[in-house]
């Protein structure tokens, strides 16, 4: 059984989905938990795929816990109505975690995809870090992206042979995605595609982000576009209206192209066409390398620190003036012929397989798969990717 509840996850576990479909020993139920349910079927179409339980997420509130309370209780239902031998979840949503929580109540052992990301603080990001160190307590089979990663979890005593280096699926998704040139859904972004400038796309919307930050953020592109002019912004909105008619208010005197929330294809294109992208998602990190776009990471710390490392990707903060000083550094740099040739070292388009062979190897019809290792010291890891 696989369970996704949101956009990332539905994009991060569709490969997946599909590889084990391409193995007649495997039947794979797919669960969409009702946390974002228009989300989860517009993603699943990018991948000629449907959900085949959609569960109802009836919210009292927008709090938290009622969205947690209610997830449990949706997945616990389902997993007393339908025999699994094993359930895998993605990541560190609430959907994750209260799947996990709910198959562990069903003695149903647990697969967590994209396990052992960890930063320093168990506030950032909100509620996701906590959501993730608590899954991993109840999880039989921590699929790791990165070394890294899987350090992390062998440090807080988890069984080595519980841990399988995957690589991410989500490298597996984007270039897959991407090499469909999805038509956009404005013709306003098709014009700018057209046009050859440089983009520089952003996306902002995580809850350590709201408020003062993000008019810090906001502040930052203003700027921004008041020195590049004949670059074109574009700001991708989250479906949270709240969020979104904030973000457009205080852009509303600038240039700067707000769109509703991009479907998953479209946005790919624009990714792989981007100059550079300003961002506080953790997938955008992940997935950026892959077409050579380095990331202005709009946190004070993140779980994948591979990208830092190796200069895919930039730690600011929401400080409006680090935001400006290092967009500006890299669209100097842009703007005088330099393209970044980047590495990534979250994944090489198949995570997938692994995924679905240490499954395999878990419930005892396959061998445990050889690991994906990204070698930092390899040529192709030396290539110009400084900043």
């Amino acid at each position: 059984m696989v369970i996704a509840g949101t956009r990332p996850e539905a994009v991060k576990l569709a490969p997946v989905v599909l590889a084990a479909r391409r193995d007649a020993r495997f039947d794979v139920a797919l669960v969409a938990s009702g946390q974002h349910p228009t989300a989860v079927h517009e993603a699943l179409e990018w991948f000629d795929l449907e959900s085949d339980f959609t569960l109802v997420c009836e919210r009292r509130d927008a709090s938290l816990t009622s969205l947690f309370a209610e997830l449990l209780q949706r997945v616990g239902e389902l997993l007393a109505s339908v025999s699994a031998d094993a359930v895998l979840v993605q990541g560190d949503t609430s959907t994750a975690l209260a799947s996990a929580l709910a198959s562990f109540y069903h003695d149903v052992p647990v697969a967590h995809v994209e396990a052992g990301l960890r930063t320093s603080d168990l506030y950032k990001p909100f509620p996701e870090e906590a959501h993730r160190r608590m899954l991993s307590e109840v999880t039989s089979l921590h699929l790791a992206p990165t070394t890294g990663a899987a350090a992390r979890l062998l440090r807080e005593a988890h069984a080595r042979m519980a841990i399988v280096t995957t690589g991410n699926t989500v490298v597996d998704a984007a270039l897959a995605v991407a090499e469909r040139r999805a038509p956009y859904p404005t013709t306003r972004l098709e014009e700018l595609d057209a046009s050859g400038r440089p983009i520089v796309v952003v996306t902002a919307h995580r809850r350590e982000s709201w408020g003062e930050p993000m008019s810090r953020i906001t502040a930052a592109l203003v700027e921004l576009q008041r020195r590049y002019p004949g670059v074109g912004f574009v700001f991708a909105l989250h479906p949270n209206p709240a969020l979104s008619a904030a973000i457009a208010a205080e852009l509303a005197e600038t240039d700067v192209v707000c769109t509703p929330p991009v479907p998953y294809g479209p946005f790919t294109r624009l990714l792989a066409r981007a100059t550079l992208v300003i961002s506080d998602s953790g997938g955008i990190q992940e997935e950026a390398p892959s077409f050579d776009v380095p990331v202005v990471v709009l946190r004070d710390e993140t779980e994948r620190p591979e990208g830092v490392a190796l200069g895919c990707a930039h730690l600011v903060g929401t400080a409006t003036e680090a935001i400006v000083e290092t967009t500006t550094d890299l669209i100097e740099r842009s703007l005088s012929g330099w393209r970044p040739v980047l590495v990534n070292p979250y994944g090489d388009g198949r995570a997938a397989e692994r995924v679905v062979r240490a499954i395999g190897w878990q419930l005892g019809i396959d061998e445990r798969p050889a690991e994906f290792v990204f070698d930092a010291s390899c040529p192709c890891a030396q290539r110009d990717h400084s900043v």
